[in-house]
């Protein structure tokens, strides 16, 4: 089946929530949807924050300011310099060992080289990674007009096979005002956040996921609104933390919320979440308005 979805075709199961027959072309809401959107149908999520201000968006911090990034920099070199031919060799020795000698193996000592093999192929992609966390601190956005609803197109293209695969479905309320940012940096930011809310799902669970927006003098925030298992409070700061993994079943580093939040703040943005357990979560990033 062809749908027409911002000017792009997709098969997947994307729709506006506005009284339309499926699949049908995706066009602005009339009348315009009310902000603080709520559907009884939904499981529900926590209630959203209202934004504080201070007195406008945020100012964009030059990478010369951000505390330690050169000296992180640094660091980051210096391991993978040191760290990747170590891993190559436990990475390569380990797969011989099996190929070669995998008949005298017995279970025991199979079962000991794939978990060899995986922290090896687990420690590769934390210092990815943590390379790719300290360049974007290291880099200045190219800060210019982004159309939000022309980057969840190249996102969802992008995601395609996940959404179709885990039957996902993904609503979008339009419009998606745009934003002022790197649309690098801002396509990025929607594809972590898109993927996460696709990827932590109870069990056997279909992914639901609702994209909106919402404008405030000088920012426009961006909800990512999914039918997840939800996060305790006491945790809202901490999954934006590098390396920070809540739960080690699913897949990933951990490494993806802290470089949206940095993404977001370099940006002259923010990010957050808001969220209960049992009640799914929101995720939101915060960019300036377009003047």
């Amino acid at each position: 089946m062809n749908q027409q979805w911002a000017e792009c075709e997709t098969d997947l199961d994307v729709k506006l929530l506005t009284p339309m027959p499926p699949f049908a072309a995706i066009e602005n809401p009339s009348p315009p949807a009310p902000k603080r959107y709520k559907d009884a149908t939904q499981t529900p999520v926590a209630r959203t924050v209202p934004f504080p201000r201070t007195g406008g968006p945020a100012e964009i911090s030059p990478a010369t300011e951000l505390p330690g990034i050169q000296t992180l920099a640094a660091v980051s070199s210096a391991l993978a310099h040191e760290v990747s031919a170590p891993l190559r060799w436990i990475t390569s020795f380990s797969e011989l060992l099996i190929q070669e000698q995998g008949a005298a193996l017995d279970q025991v000592g199979k079962d000991y080289l794939e978990r060899i093999s995986g922290s090896a192929a687990r420690l590769s992609e934390v210092m990815r990674d943590l390379q790719r966390f300290v360049a974007a601190g290291l880099q200045e956005p190219r800060q210019q007009i982004v159309s939000l609803e022309a980057a969840m197109c190249a996102v969802l293209g992008n995601l395609s096979s996940e959404i179709s695969s885990k039957n996902a479905h993904v609503t979008l309320l339009r419009p998606l005002p745009p934003v002022q940012g790197d649309p690098d940096w801002v396509q990025q930011c929607l594809t972590q956040l898109l993927d996460n809310a696709l990827k932590f799902v109870p069990p056997g669970a279909a992914p639901s996921v609702r994209v909106r927006a919402e404008s405030d003098p000088g920012v426009v925030r961006l909800y990512f609104e999914d039918n997840g298992p939800g996060i305790p409070a006491i945790h809202h700061e901490r999954v934006f933390g590098l390396f920070t993994r809540l739960s080690h079943d699913f897949p990933g580093t951990g490494a993806g919320l802290a470089l949206t939040r940095q993404a977001c703040e370099r940006m002259g943005g923010r990010a957050g979440v808001e969220s209960e357990p049992g009640q799914g979560s929101r995720f939101w990033i915060e960019l300036p308005e377009t003047v």
